[in-house]
């Protein structure tokens, strides 16, 4: 049942789903870019004018043709970590998970306002426009080690200034939507981009940046059409009294745009704990209620499907039924520390969740799926989890619980129905 009504909600998105083009289409590539997969991505500046100039990497796909309009992801590295940490980590430049989207990888600012980049601008000092230059292989291009990224950003009040961070941190004072609204735009006048498939991902506190703060902007979540965070940094800077995680108030004011949103989350996170709580004297909220929350944003149930990935001790739950169904989706990896899933490391490729993920949710799909433009009335996301368990049944639905969820007899056939789509 619930597979026929998600692929007939597919099929009709499909059938109305057209490329957009950018202005950037029909224009030759600029000068000095290259196309290929990782290590032959470009080294980028850009500064909004009066901003400081930044670093980031642009991943151009030995597929891209000036005119035909190419989908785009963005990637958001975490706290302290720079661009190109993200683009290993997650390899989506790699043409193995990638072959089609263009991929940007900014880098944050430090928090005391001074920009991260390490490479002068090649001689071009008009700050409103996009100063190229090639960037040079690193030197310790090794295979990932997945342990690289179990890292904890808790570093003392007196470094704070000094980590790369994006707004939403609670030592940031960055205006970081501007900056990529800004960036997105100069992008998509010098590149071919489809507009109707622009996509925003991020991990910890670049995945907070993507779902606490740019999908709550009102003018950024029109511009992308799906989000995604691994182990995602929610901070509440603005919390009196206790911290409460199944309960704190969860701002976001978008103007009610209703926004695709997929998570992961790890049960052996020891820096994002699942359970949320105080942390840098701000309010982490707990998963389920972060998740739970959007779900509620976008006018779906607060109950979900659940559902055991096949082969595996991962949990999935799917919010929302018929056109909408999935449109809020959330892995919970029991044995996963405080990284971006990986096959090695967890069973279950963040990327490639997160790819599938997209290509089911085009802006097309997603007005939709949420009846036109997916505007609503706003909330404060305050929604509490509830405490009901999932039946032994395929089509049981289930809260979203804190902790290690014990769902019994849920196995392959909700596996293969549910996963066959999205894994």
């Amino acid at each position: 049942m619930h597979v026929a009504l998600f692929v007939s909600a597919l099929l009709a998105s499909a059938g109305t789903t057209h490329a957009s083009k950018s202005a950037g289409c029909g224009k030759a590539l600029p000068k000095g870019l290259t196309k290929g997969e990782e290590g032959k991505s470009n080294a980028m500046t850009f500064g909004p004018s009066g901003s400081p100039k930044r670093r980031y990497l642009l991943h151009i796909p030995e597929t891209y043709d000036v005119a035909t309009p190419a989908g785009m992801i963005w990637s958001f590295a975490g706290r302290g970590k720079d661009a190109e940490h993200q683009e290993k980590i997650t390899r989506l430049s790699d043409k193995d998970y990638n072959s089609d989207y263009i991929v940007v990888y900014p880098q944050a600012q430090r928090g005391n306002g001074t920009a991260t980049s390490e490479i002068d601008d090649p001689g071009d000092d008009d700050s409103d426009s996009i100063n190229l230059r090639r960037r040079l292989r690193r030197q310790n291009d090794d295979e990932y080690d997945d342990e690289y990224d179990e890292y904890d950003d808790d570093s003392s009040s007196s470094s704070d200034s000094g980590q790369q961070q994006w707004q939403g941190d609670p030592t940031s004072h960055a205006n970081d939507v501007a900056f990529t609204l800004e960036l997105l735009a100069r992008l998509s006048d010098r590149l071919c981009i489809d507009s109707e498939r622009i996509y925003a991902s991020g991990l910890s506190n670049g995945g907070g940046f993507v779902a606490n703060i740019l999908a709550c902007d009102a003018v950024a979540s029109t511009k992308f059409a799906a989000f995604a965070a691994a182990s995602g940094a929610y901070y509440q800077n603005n919390v009196t009294g206790a911290c409460e995680p199944d309960t704190v108030p969860l701002a976001c004011d978008n103007n009610g745009t209703k926004v695709p949103m997929i998570f992961t989350n790890g049960g052996s996170d020891k820096v994002i704990s699942y359970e949320g709580g105080e942390r840098r004297n701000s309010c982490l909220p707990s998963v389920p209620h972060f998740v739970t929350a959007w779900a509620e944003r976008d006018g779906l149930d607060s109950k979900n499907e659940s559902s055991t990935v096949e082969g595996t001790d991962i949990t999935h739950y799917s919010f929302g039924q018929g056109e909408t169904a999935g449109m809020v989706q959330s892995y919970y990896l029991p044995e996963l520390g405080h990284k971006w899933p990986t096959k090695s490391a967890s069973d279950l490729s963040a990327t490639r969740v997160f790819i599938k993920f997209f290509e089911r949710w085009n802006m097309t799909a997603r007005n939709v799926a949420t009846g036109g433009s997916g505007s609503g009335t706003p909330t404060s996301g305050s929604g509490s989890k509830t405490s009901s368990s999932a039946s032994a049944t395929s089509s049981s639905k289930a809260a979203l619980q804190v902790g290690s969820p014990s769902f019994s007899g849920m196995g392959l056939v909700v596996a293969v129905a549910v996963g066959t789509f999205w894994l």
